[in-house]
């Protein structure tokens, strides 16, 4: 392969391009989270949240690939932008929330097995319903940041 082969932008189809984003932003997902957990987490090759947001880089990706095709009065565009906004503010907001009512959960169970079982570590048990990885509004900001760079890579 000559060096000219390397600076053609790539000539996939949309849909395969998107999916293979995705697919690279779950695998570094899972190289990030393993090393700062010191051992493989194999848990963020399919968690949607985290960083980056998977929600977010698939989103942008596609929008920026929309719009590229069709450009900014393109009715495809403008379908896509604003579905992904809404799916980005209740990702956010609705996971959050899921959050709260687990940490809500783990202090009851905390109190409840404090009184009654004390061999018992209710915490343990409960905490993977937890995600420590939520859709936080930096998580989003930078999977949109991820998703249109990749999407203006597509050729």
């Amino acid at each position: 392969m000559n060096a000219e082969n390397w600076t053609q932008p790539l000539k996939w189809p949309p849909w395969l391009y998107v999916f293979a984003v995705a697919a690279l932003v779950q695998f570094i997902k899972f190289i990030v989270y393993s090393t700062l957990r010191r051992r493989p987490d194999f848990r963020a090759l399919f968690s949607s949240n985290g960083l980056p947001s998977l929600y977010a880089v698939v989103l942008g990706c596609l929008v920026t690939l929309t719009w590229r095709v069709g450009g900014p009065e393109d009715p495809a565009y403008n379908a896509v932008l604003i579905y992904s906004g809404i799916i980005l503010h209740d990702a956010m907001k609705v996971k959050g929330r899921v959050e709260q009512g687990n940490r809500m959960a783990l202090l009851v169970a905390d109190g409840w097995a404090a009184h009654h079982f004390r061999s018992v570590r209710w915490r343990e048990w409960l905490l993977p319903l937890s995600s420590r990885r939520s859709h936080r509004p930096v998580h989003v900001l930078i999977g949109l940041v991820v998703g249109v760079s990749l999407g203006l890579l597509h050729g």
